[in-house]
């Protein structure tokens, strides 16, 4: 968001970039699964941070994975932006919390299913 709350337009054409190159482009098999959950780009536009949500058990492959795309992002988003940003991959930790508290309810159903059996 810019300073006056409304969102920087450079935004939604990093995100259709972004969408683009994660859906059709990226093969790195470690990456199998992997959702990206969003990014955040720092309003000098020098940070942009990629959250991302690996399939459980593959968080290590996965980061080193996302990693690698640093240089082929940096690529992208520069010709959007003119400057090239420092690009961060983080793990979502929003989304895998939610993921294992809908794994825990989801758990819990199965046992009350079998309890009133």
């Amino acid at each position: 968001m810019s300073r006056r709350g409304r969102e920087d337009p450079k935004q939604k054409l990093i995100k259709r970039e972004l969408e683009t190159y994660f859906e059709n482009e990226v093969v790195d098999e470690r990456l199998l699964g992997v959702t990206w959950t969003g990014f955040d780009l720092s309003p000098d536009r020098r940070y942009l941070t990629i959250r991302f949500l690996p399939v459980p058990g593959t968080e290590d492959e996965a980061g080193e994975a996302m990693d690698a795309l640093t240089p082929q992002v940096r690529e992208r988003v520069s010709e959007i932006l003119v400057r090239v940003p420092e690009v961060r991959f983080v793990l979502d930790r929003g989304a895998d919390n939610q993921r294992r508290v809908e794994q825990i309810l989801d758990e819990l159903a199965r046992q009350r299913k079998r309890d009133d059996a």
